[in-house]
C-alpha cells in the first residue's frame, strides 16, 4: 500500500500551516491513499527557538573565526539571558502561558537588542496597549533580534519566510543552486533533517514537497538530497506556487539529481495520476502536468485530464499537523496589519482562479488566475463546518485571488441560516457590488477584514492596468466596509510603467485622504515587477516599456528586465512612500503635506485636499427593483393583548434589539409577511426572498403613504438598523 508524505520545508509561515498540504491530504483521503502531513517549517523553527537550539547557535558563534560586531559581542555576553527565556517566550507566543505577559511588559524580563530601538523611534506607549498585545509585540522584537544575531554570524541566509530566497530568485539556470546544495549542511538543514528522521521513512513510497515561495526551494532540495542519499527507494515530487510560476519552461536537467517529478498547477489530479503510474497502471503518457527526466532530457507529460473540483475533491484536513505549536509574532501593533501573522486562522478557498482576471500586471495567463470556477455554496459551507469541527478553530482566512461578491453573499446567507459562528477575512476587489447592505450582511456572517488592491491609485493608471475601478468607487466601497466595522487593508504599487513623479505624489495624497477619512486601516507599497505571464509582457509598447531581459532560461522564468522609454525617476520615491504609509497606520502625519516624507524635492499634489470627502458625498446607492430584501432578525408577531381596536402592536425582534410599534393593522400585517418572506431563518430557497418590486406591489394602499415614501420614513430606517437589508 502506498504511503505519501506531504512536506512543507523551512520556511513558509509560523502562525498557521500553509494550506497546500491540507488540500492535497483531503483529496488523498477521499481516494483512499494513506498519507501524512509534515510541516518542517514550524518543527524546525521550534527546534531552533529552544534552549538547545540557541545553545548550539551561540556555541557556533563562539567557535567561528569571524570578527564580531559590537552588537554581536553584546548578544554573546547576554547569551544566558536569551537561552533562559526562549522557551518561555515561545510558549507565550503559542498562547500557552498568558501570565508571562505581565513580566514581559515590564521590560525587565527579555534581553533587548537593536530591534527594540523602534519603540523610541515610534514613541510607542505600552500603557495604551492591551497588556497581552504589548507583551506579544515585545516578544516579537526579541525573536527578530535572534534572527538578526543568526544572520549576522553563522546563518547569513536565515529568515523566517525568506530562507535563501535570493538563491532561488536569481536562478536562471540550476548551476548556482547545485553549487550551494553541494556545500556542507548548515545549522537549519541539520535541524530539519533531525526532525525528518523522527518518521519511519522506510514506510513511505512518495515524498511530496510544496514550494510556495522562493524561500522554500533550497531547503526542499537539501532535504531531497539527504533523502536520495539515505533512502534511495523514495520517489520525490515537488510542486507549489514557486514551481508554477518559475519552472513552466524548464529544460535544465540538473534539478532531477534531487527530485524525480515536478508538478504544475493544481496538484490533486497530477498527484493521483502519478500514484497510478507508480503503481504500474499506465505509462509516462498517463501523467498529468508533470516534468520528469527521460533519457537524459527534461520531458513534459500531460494527459489533459480534467482537474478535480468541488465535491470531487476531499474535504481539506489538518490531520497530523501540530496546531498547538504555531505561534503569533506581532510585527506591527496596527490591528489590520497583524492579521497575516496571528494564530487562529485556517486557510480555505471559495473559488478557483480570479473572476476578473484582466489586471495587466497580474499572471493572468496562468491557470491559478485565468481558470475561474466556483464550488457550490453547500460544499463550501460543509468544508467550513468540517474544518471548525476538526481543528476547534473558528477563524477562516479565505485565500482566493478575489472573493466574488455574488458568491460571498450566498455563503454569508448560508452561514447565518445554519447558525455557524466564524470569523473570516480575505482578498476582494473594490467594486461597487460591495454595497453598504452587503457589507453589513458580511459582517453578520463573520467578516472582520478585507484586503484589496488600489495599486498605482490614480484613475489614469487604474484604467491603463484595466483594474475595473476608479478612485471615487474605491472610496465609497471602503466606506461601506468600515461603516460595517470591517477592517480594510490595501495593496499599493509604485514604479508602474508610465507612472510619473507627479502621479506618484498624487497617489500618496489619495492614500493620505483615505486614512484621514478612516476608510483604510493599513496599506503597503510594493515596487512593480514585470512577470512573463502578465499582459504587460505581451504588449510592452502599450505600457511604454522595452523588454531587455526576456530569455528562455533553462531553469527559472518569471521576472523580466525592462527599460522605460521615458524614465520617470519614481524609483527614488520608494522609501518616502513606505515611510508615509507606515506612519499613517498609526495616525501620525496624516494632516502633513505629503512632500515632507521625501528627501528629494518633489512637486506638490495637484489634487483638492477634500477630494475623497467630496466623493463620499456623492453616489448614493439606489437599489434595483430586483434587489432582495433580507431580514436578519427573528420572527415578527402582533401582540394582541397590547393592541387597540384602531392600531395593533407589532413586535419586531431585530439582531440585537426588539422594536415595538403601534401601527395600522394593514401595515403591520404587510410587515409581518414581508419579514417572514425575507427571513434568513425562514426562507429555505435564498433566491425566493421578497424583492423591492414584490414588496412595493403588496404594500397596502389604504394607509395614506406610498411605498417610496415609506422607505424614507423613520420606521424604515429603524428596521434597517435592526437587520433589514436590501441587496
Amino acid at each position: 500500500m502506498d504511503k505519501i508524505a506531504l512536506i512543507t520545508a523551512p520556511f513558509s509561515q509560523l502562525n498557521a500551516p500553509y494550506p497546500a498540504t491540507p488540500f492535497l491530504s483531503g483529496t488523498l483521503n477521499k481516494y483512499n491513499y494513506d498519507n501524512i502531513q509534515i510541516d518542517l517549517s514550524i518543527e524546525t523553527a521550534i527546534k531552533f527557538f529552544s534552549r538547545a537550539g540557541l545553545t548550539r547557535m551561540f556555541k557556533e558563534i563562539k567557535n567561528s573565526e569571524q570578527k564580531l560586531s559590537d552588537e554581536l559581542k553584546r548578544a554573546v555576553y547576554l547569551q544566558d539571558s536569551y537561552i533562559d527565556t526562549i522557551e518561555s517566550v515561545i510558549r507565550f507566543l503559542q498562547d500557552k502561558d498568558s501570565s508571562l505577559a505581565y513580566r514581559i511588559i515590564n521590560r525587565d524580563f527579555l534581553p533587548e537588542g537593536s530591534r527594540f530601538k523602534i519603540i523610541d523611534e515610534q514613541n510607542i506607549q505600552f500603557s495604551e496597549l492591551e497588556i497581552a498585545d504589548g507583551a506579544r509585540y515585545l516578544a516579537s522584537l526579541y525573536i527578530d533580534d535572534l534572527v538578526d544575531i543568526a544572520q549576522n554570524s553563522v546563518l547569513p541566509h536565515f529568515g523566517l519566510s525568506k530562507y535563501r530566497e535570493k538563491l532561488a530568485m536569481s536562478a536562471t539556470d540550476f548551476s548556482g543552486i547545485e553549487t550551494a546544495l553541494m556545500q556542507e549542511d548548515d545549522f537549519i538543514t541539520e535541524l530539519a533533517i533531525e526532525e525528518l528522521q523522527k518518521y519511519n521513512l522506510q514506510e513511505f513510497t512518495l515524498i511530496c514537497f510544496t514550494i510556495p515561495f522562493p524561500g522554500n526551494l533550497y531547503s526542499s532540495l537539501k532535504l531531497s538530497q539527504w533523502l536520495k542519499s539515505n533512502h534511495p527507494h523514495l520517489k520525490i515530487a515537488i510542486g507549489g506556487g514557486f514551481v508554477n510560476t518559475e519552472l513552466r519552461q524548464l529544460s535544465d536537467p540538473g534539478i532531477f539529481k534531487f527530485v524525480d517529478y515536478i508538478i504544475l498547477d493544481d496538484g490533486e489530479q497530477p498527484l493521483l495520476s502519478l500514484l497510478e503510474y507508480l503503481n504500474g497502471n499506465g505509462d509516462k503518457n498517463s501523467l498529468c502536468r508533470t516534468y520528469l527526466l527521460d533519457n537524459g532530457k527534461v520531458q513534459y507529460f500531460n494527459n489533459n485530464k480534467k482537474d478535480l473540483f468541488g465535491s470531487e475533491l476531499g474535504l481539506p484536513t489538518y490531520q497530523n499537523l501540530p496546531l498547538d505549536k504555531y505561534f503569533t509574532m506581532i510585527e506591527s501593533t496596527n490591528p489590520m496589519h497583524r492579521l497575516w501573522s496571528e494564530r487562529g486562522w485556517v486557510k480555505l478557498r471559495l473559488a478557483h482562479g480570479c473572476y476578473w482576471h484582466r489586471c495587466a500586471f497580474c499572471d493572468v495567463s496562468l491557470d491559478y488566475i485565468c481558470n475561474y470556477k466556483t464550488m457550490s455554496v453547500a460544499v463550501i459551507v460543509d468544508q467550513i463546518e468540517s474544518l471548525v469541527k476538526e481543528t476547534g478553530i473558528s477563524g477562516i482566512h479565505f485565500v482566493d485571488e478575489a472573493i466574488p461578491p455574488a458568491l460571498i453573499k450566498k455563503i454569508a446567507l448560508e452561514l447565518i441560516s445554519r447558525k455557524i459562528k466564524i470569523s473570516w477575512w480575505g482578498n476582494i476587489r473594490f467594486e461597487e457590488a460591495f454595497s453598504e447592505d452587503l457589507c453589513l450582511l458580511l459582517r453578520e456572517a463573520g467578516c472582520v477584514a478585507v484586503v484589496g488592491g488600489l495599486e498605482a491609485v490614480t484613475d489614469r493608471l487604474l484604467k491603463l492596468m484595466d483594474k475595473g475601478v476608479d478612485v471615487a468607487n474605491v472610496a465609497r466601497v471602503c466606506r461601506n466596509f468600515t461603516n460595517a466595522g470591517i477592517l480594510v487593508h490595501t495593496y499599493l504599487i509604485y514604479c508602474f510603467p508610465t507612472q510619473s513623479i507627479q502621479e506618484t505624489i498624487d497617489a500618496l495624497e489619495i492614500v493620505r485622504q483615505l486614512f484621514a477619512n478612516n476608510l483604510v486601516h493599513s496599506a503597503f507599497w510594493h515596487r512593480f515587477s514585470l512577470t512573463v505571464h502578465s499582459l504587460i509582457a505581451k504588449e510592452p509598447a502599450k505600457y511604454g516599456i522595452k523588454i531587455t531581459g526576456r530569455k528562455n532560461n533553462p531553469f527559472a522564468n518569471n521576472d523580466i528586465d525592462y527599460i522605460e522609454k521615458n524614465k520617470s525617476g519614481v524609483g527614488q520615491l520608494g522609501s518616502g512612500l513606505k515611510k508615509a504609509v507606515y506612519n499613517f497606520m498609526y495616525g501620525i502625519g496624516i494632516e502633513t503635506d505629503v512632500r515632507s516624507w521625501f528627501d528629494p524635492k518633489v512637486p506638490k499634489t495637484t489634487l483638492n485636499k477634500n477630494m475623497i470627502a467630496n466623493y463620499l458625498q456623492n453616489g448614493e446607492e439606489t437599489p434595483l427593483l430586483s434587489a432582495q430584501i433580507i431580514w436578519l432578525g427573528g420572527k415578527s408577531f402582533i401582540d394582541r393583548k397590547r393592541s387597540s381596536k384602531k392600531d395593533v402592536l407589532l413586535v419586531l425582534p431585530g439582531i440585537r434589539e426588539v422594536l415595538e410599534y403601534e401601527l395600522p393593522k394593514d401595515l403591520a400585517l404587510w410587515l409581518l409577511v414581508c419579514t417572514k418572506n425575507s427571513s434568513v431563518k425562514n426562507v429555505k430557497d435564498k433566491e425566493q426572498f421578497y424583492s423591492i418590486k414584490k414588496a412595493g406591489e403588496t404594500f397596502p394602499t389604504n394607509i395614506g403613504i406610498s411605498f417610496d415614501d415609506f422607505r424614507k420614513n423613520e420606521l424604515w430606517f429603524d428596521l434597517k438598523k435592526a437587520g433589514l437589508l436590501i441587496i
